[in-house]
């Protein structure tokens, strides 16, 4: 890069170019740890879940978390209406 290249408006796009790439790399290694099990997503396990054995929790496609078939995305209400008890194995 010469100095024409370093105007005063080029810095600020290239710094938001790095802190992109930053984002996307981190958010890419956060789900495909997510995915390989190295997370514990039972550590963010809605309280109206626990114990529940339609309790789901896997992440997927762009790091969405299925908590389970009823509520995808968690219960609405504190005490979840369709949960069940985990039979012991």
């Amino acid at each position: 890069m010469d100095a024409a290249d370093l105007s005063w408006n080029a810095l600020p796009r290239l710094r938001y170019r790095l802190e992109n790439r930053r984002r996307l790399r981190d958010r890419r290694q956060q789900i495909l740890l997510a995915q390989a099990g190295f997370l514990r997503p039972d550590r963010d396990r809605p309280a109206g879940c626990c114990g529940c054995k339609h309790y789901y929790g896997r992440v997927h496609g762009r790091g969405d978390r299925l908590i389970c078939a009823m509520h995808p995305y968690g219960p609405e209400a504190a005490i979840c209406v369709d949960w069940l008890a985990e039979q012991p194995s």
